[in-house]
């Protein structure tokens, strides 16, 4: 016996519907494949080596020694450092430029390729494009001028594989002899240095090999200052800021599916329950029951693979024309249209199937639960009930929570998803329950009588109206989502409240003798030097007692990546005894309240409220620390909150005044904001007077920020508006399933006299009425869910744009609504009703 399978054009709106949350889905994959085969590809390369020893002091010879003693138990090797800094330098004419400074030699690198003009050149200077064209410089003709010493300029840096992501420092890099560095004066005591050695085998090592020799290393190297890489963390570190906006991407992603999954699973009810009688008959007759549910199981995999296959075939085609622009879009220079990854096809395979199989799965519950006779007799009255078990819903709920969690690789995100998720649809359903109960009783006011009907269609067809409800309501939120949160964070950077206090310099790595110097310059060019404040090296060496070991290198979430990041580095420390504007008690006493004494002998603490999260202190915790090799300890009396978007020095731990006053220290101090060529004017000052001294200019920073900024917005909205297709293509499979149940009433309509134009113009009020109404309420929601991000994650203001833009996405989604809404039902109503009628003068006899 042969089950009716579903009509072709069910299987179209199946299929379409399914296509749609795919194609963003696989677009999100195909990405993450492109950028992670692009950065694994080249680990070797962009570490420069096997092995990296790095830190922010100098390396002790018995920590190089420990380090080759237990390389050469594995074979030979090569071995060289680099010295990378931040440094100003500057040309005849042009204004001083803070570069990334890098000093090495002609083994640098071990692995990969620099590839520069004159390598031999002793006394040259290489630099990245930028700088060429930002000074218009010529090769051995233009002079460069870092710190004490003149370095010919020898042309721009050709191929850098070191470093694979344009725009991942704010700085253009430089190249130098590591053996003219000396000369320039700028490694002066305290002063910001990345050393960094590089070890590489004759022959390259497995990563198993690698492995061993790292754990064998970290439990002798204990000091969280000194970081020991591999290639596999290199293009973690390279990669990290794409893998994030790849997670939240994922998740928008995820909403697609999710919309679709909705329009199946309301499909397929209806298609089941169609079928019952056929399902029962089957059930009754064969004495195994699963191979009734197989007919549906069967025909699911065949939609699905169809749409996997579509789903592919549209994301190489994207790749194809797009993949270019999305590479410069992204920063990444390497990476570009790939073959499909047998990985990102089984992906899509399974969430296809996935998302069909756990559509069906409860439908057939459903049937299953309902005793035969009444399948036999009435299977009609099933399209009435709403038999959804507890036990399915918790099923569903967890199933998503692990496919966040699978995204996002981290389990507060995907809680926090899945938490908004949840409350923000039984919000809605909420919501869209009012909604069909007000037109339940406002509809008979209505003079028109097909408008009456086309109202009351809304409110009587409950099921299928809070389907269309809440997936339009859910495409509002995510469309509207991050305008909102992108004007919040906006303002964080750009808050009129603190443009009196945004520096337009910063200024880093000024010594202490250099300070009265400093002081009277700003005094006599009106600079007015800010904020001068001591930065002090140290590392924590217990807490409570207890070693303060280097975290694990084996994590399974961003935040145990974190944490182990803040962990395994070096600390910087200031001395004050005043909040800043930017910062605020969050827990804990202030330093005034409780003064250094001979009673109470421990320094005072203050730390960064998520800093100390990250590390697990706390208040009241004793902390042990190295400074400059002298021990000091101290107690944490307070919690700070601060605004880094002050863009004034900030720290994540601080010390009262007392027994660091004394330690070797740099200092950090700002200028006021002023014009551009006020800036340039102070900038040429300051390397002419104190060329060790660097300079941020922070106007140009804040550019860079937002236009970054901007490029991530773009990509999450266009995920956004790829979700929200997802659920316009839902919605559009509802809407015509519903259309096809009503073509009685329909028909009927027309034979008493209605007309085609009529009945479209009603069918149209009704789908926008339903479409504006929902966007109204899911853009109401996403301002509460923007508002709570932007306080507990971003803590950033919160800012909403003109009215006018808050009423352009209902307008748009009332056009599209109704738009749906009459392409939906245009070949009923353009039907004659008489074909109607001989169908079913044939279906009675």
């Amino acid at each position: 016996m042969r089950s009716k399978a579903p009509s072709p054009p069910k299987k179209r709106l199946w299929l379409a519907t399914l296509l749609t949350g795919l194609l963003g889905f696989v677009l999100l994959t195909t990405l993450e494949e492109n950028i992670r085969s692009a950065l694994q590809s080249r680990s070797r390369e962009l570490l420069g080596g096997d092995l990296a020893l790095s830190s922010r002091r100098w390396l002790e010879p018995t920590e190089l020694d420990l380090v080759r003693k237990e390389l050469q138990k594995y074979g030979s090797f090569r071995e060289t450092e680099a010295l990378e800094f931040y440094s100003m330098v500057s040309t005849v004419g042009k204004t001083p430029q803070l570069v990334e400074l890098i000093a090495t030699d002609e083994a640098y690198p071990l692995v990969g390729e620099l590839k520069r003009n004159h390598p031999d050149c002793d006394s040259c200077a290489w630099t990245d494009e930028a700088l060429e064209i930002r000074w218009g410089l010529r090769a051995s003709q233009s002079q460069i001028q870092i710190g004490n010493s003149s370095f010919t300029w020898a042309g721009r840096i050709l191929k850098d594989t070191s470093r694979s992501l344009r725009g991942s420092s704010f700085a253009p890099r430089a190249f130098i002899s590591r053996s003219k560095l000396a000369a320039t004066g700028l490694l002066r005591s305290g002063a910001t240095v990345y050393v960094r050695h590089l070890f590489a085998f004759e022959i390259k090592p497995s990563a198993e090999t690698l492995d061993r020799i790292l754990a064998e290393l970290d439990q002798k190297l204990t000091d969280p200052g000194v970081q020991l890489k591999v290639p596999s963390d290199a293009s973690d570190d390279e990669g990290r800021l794409l893998r994030n906006v790849s997670d939240y991407l994922g998740l928008a992603s995820l909403v697609g599916l999710l919309l679709s999954f909705f329009g199946c699973a309301w499909l397929l009810r209806r298609e089941i329950t169609q079928q019952a009688r056929i399902w029962a008959i089957y059930r009754t007759l064969s004495p195994q029951g699963w191979k009734a549910d197989w007919i549906f199981y069967r025909l699911a995999f065949r939609v699905s693979f169809t749409a996997s296959v579509a789903a592919l075939l549209m994301a190489q085609g994207t790749w194809s024309a797009l993949g270019p622009r999305i590479s410069q879009a992204l920063f990444m220079q390497d990476l570009m249209p790939t073959s499909l990854t047998l990985r990102t096809v089984l992906l899509t395979l399974g969430a296809s199937l996935g998302t069909s199989a756990f559509a069906l799965w409860p439908a057939l519950r459903f049937l299953k639960r309902q005793p035969l006779s009444e399948l036999l007799k009435n299977p009609e009255a099933l399209a009435q009930k709403g038999d959804l078990r507890f036990s399915e819903i918790l099923v569903f709920i967890f199933g998503v929570f692990l496919f966040s969690r699978g995204i996002s690789h981290s389990w507060r995100v995907s809680g926090v998803f899945l938490g908004t998720l949840l409350v923000s649809s039984a919000a809605l359903v909420f919501l869209g329950w009012v909604f069909l109960r007000l037109v339940e009783k406002f509809q008979s006011r209505s003079e028109s009588a097909l408008t009456r009907w086309s109202l009351l269609s809304i409110s009587r067809v409950k099921s299928s109206s809070l389907v269309v409800w809440l997936t339009l309501a859910l495409s509002s939120l995510l469309l509207s989502l991050m305008p909102l949160l992108e004007g919040s964070i906006r303002s964080q950077i750009q808050d009129p409240r603190q443009v009196g206090s945004i520096p337009s310099l910063f200024l880093f790595d000024i010594q202490e003798e250099q300070l009265p110097d400093l002081k009277k310059w700003a005094s006599e060019t009106g600079a007015d030097l800010q904020f001068v404040t001591p930065l002090i090296r140290g590392r924590i060496v217990r807490v409570n007692g207890s070693t303060f070991e280097k975290a694990s290198r084996v994590y399974s979430t961003r935040e145990e990546e974190r944490e182990a990041r803040f962990r395994n580095r070096g600390i910087n420390i200031t001395i004050r005894d005043q909040l800043t504007a930017s910062e605020k008690i969050h827990s804990g006493k202030p330093f005034a309240d409780l003064s250094h004494t001979p009673e109470a002998p421990l320094e005072r603490i203050s730390v960064e409220r998520r800093y100390a999260e990250r590390l697990g202190l706390g208040l009241g915790d004793i902390l042990d620390f190295e400074i400059q090799g002298v021990p000091i300890s101290g107690k944490i009396v307070n919690l700070r909150q601060v605004q880094w978007t002050s863009f004034q020095p900030n720290f994540f731990i601080t010390f009262g005044s007392g027994g660091l006053n004394d330690a070797p220290k740099t200092f950090l101090a700002s200028l006021p904001l002023a014009s551009a060529e006020v800036r340039e004017r102070w900038q040429a000052d300051l390397f002419d007077r104190f060329p060790n001294i660097s300079s941020i200019d922070v106007t140009r920073l804040m550019e860079s920020l937002l236009d970054g900024f901007s490029q991530i917005s773009t990509a999450l909205r266009a995920m956004a508006l790829l979700t929200g297709l997802s659920g316009f293509a839902a919605v559009f499979s509802v809407l015509r399933l519903r259309a096809r149940g009503r073509r009685s009433e329909l028909e009927l309509l027309k034979i008493m006299g209605a007309d085609p134009k009529q009945l479209s113009r009603a069918i149209t009020v009704e789908t926008a009425a339903l479409a504006f109404a929902a966007s109204i309420c899911g853009l109401i929601l996403s301002a509460g869910v923007s508002a709570m991000l932007s306080v507990t994650l971003f803590e950033a203001p919160i800012v909403y744009p003109p009215l006018s833009w808050l009423m352009g996405l209902p307008a748009s989604f009332a056009v599209f609504g109704g738009l749906l809404g009459r392409i939906a039902c245009r070949d009923l109503i353009s039907s004659q009703p008489q074909e109607w009628l001989a169908q079913v003068s044939e279906a009675t006899h």
